[in-house]
């Protein structure tokens, strides 16, 4: 028989498993666990009509349905899950850890498979991953002025063990009119939430999480609420870099595309910067003047970011000059500053709790 694990299991004991997701094709495009492998059961219409004639006729006119369409393609199932997968244990879901997962399991088994059940199902994950952002994780959040990489530094502290979230990349959007440049589609607002939160459930509460300040939406789509309360009560560590050294980044990251298409994401803008700055912008990007461009959208975010700044009566910035000249140093630094960011932040909750 298969071996159910709950979510929790799942996430701390056996993620390095393939994960075969067998709800129907539009439930999984909707939302899935992230790195699930769709090996659906039903057609989107046939689950349709099982669900029909479950409410209309009950369980057991259901099931035979389920059987009529599923059993002439058992092979073909058996053989794209052996043609794609290797090893021979697998993690089964559906949508509640019932007949759908459980029969699959069963015949994956046949085939000489170990099969692990998720109990409860895509339901029960996502509700799992809910209630694991209640632990109190504590998040620095990164602040800056537009331009001052503090992608990149994310970047750069992952690659050094720190445990990082990167909103954007999660989004597939950098959170301006430029955002969605270069980058693939949006996830749905369901699998956004899903995908960050899974991947806060597999950090560890004990240490801090770095993640860059936001606003609470990405694009289309919204910073979870869990993950938004956490960050209306994080430190931000307000990085300072160079002038100069934001314009060279700004230049790095967007200088290669082309005028239409930096055109078109600044005319979104044509409200926020008016008619004359918009004119501006438009006469330097015809006259291929990139860093004029650059320039001129840099007065207006920088407004926009100090008058955010203002506004934000949940988080305390604390002010940081960066000295390095790269991601790299730039994350040393941060790093150190750390213990004395976390010291402050303690200091500055303890006086509000005593006001």
């Amino acid at each position: 028989m298969p071996q159910l694990i709950t979510p929790a299991d799942y996430l701390q004991k056996y993620t390095c498993l393939p994960l075969l997701d067998v709800r129907s094709p539009g439930e999984f495009t909707h939302a899935h666990i992230p790195g699930a492998r769709n090996v659906p059961l039903f057609s989107d219409d046939e689950r349709a009509q099982v669900g029909t004639t479950y409410k209309q006729q009950g369980r057991e006119q259901a099931v035979k349905m389920g059987l009529d369409f599923v059993s002439p393609r058992m092979n073909e199932m058996v053989t794209e899950v052996q043609k794609t997968i290797t090893g021979k244990a697998v993690v089964v879901h559906c949508a509640r850890g019932g007949m759908r997962s459980r029969s699959f399991a069963m015949l994956l088994e046949f085939f000489g498979y170990t099969v692990f059940l998720l109990d409860g199902g895509y339901k029960a994950f996502k509700k799992h991953i809910r209630d694991q952002a209640q632990k109190g994780y504590f998040i620095v959040l990164i602040g800056s002025k537009t331009g001052s990489g503090k992608t990149k530094i994310l970047q750069s502290l992952a690659a050094l063990g720190e445990q990082v979230i990167d909103l954007e990349k999660i989004a597939h959007h950098r959170g301006s009119a430029f955002g969605a440049l270069g980058l693939p589609p949006q996830p749905s607002q369901e699998q956004f939430i899903v995908n960050c939160l899974t991947q806060l459930a597999r950090l560890n509460p004990e240490h801090p999480v770095w993640v860059e300040h936001e606003a609470c939406r990405l694009g289309t789509v919204s910073i979870p609420q869990e993950l938004w309360l956490l960050m209306q009560d994080a430190p931000v560590a307000y990085i300072e870099v160079p002038y100069a050294y934001r314009i060279q980044h700004l230049m790095s990251e967007y200088g290669h595309f082309s005028p239409e298409e930096l055109s078109l994401c600044i005319e979104k803008l044509h409200k926020q910067l008016g008619g004359a700055d918009t004119q501006k912008v438009m006469k330097a990007l015809e006259l291929h003047d990139r860093e004029a461009v650059v320039k001129i959208l840099l007065e207006h975010y920088d407004r926009a970011y100090e008058h955010c700044m203002q506004r934000n009566t949940h988080n305390k910035f604390y002010p940081i000059s960066l000295t390095g000249t790269d991601s790299v140093a730039h994350a040393h630094e941060l790093i150190s500053f750390l213990p004395s960011l976390q010291q402050a932040h303690v200091r500055t909750r303890q006086t509000s709790e005593r006001i």
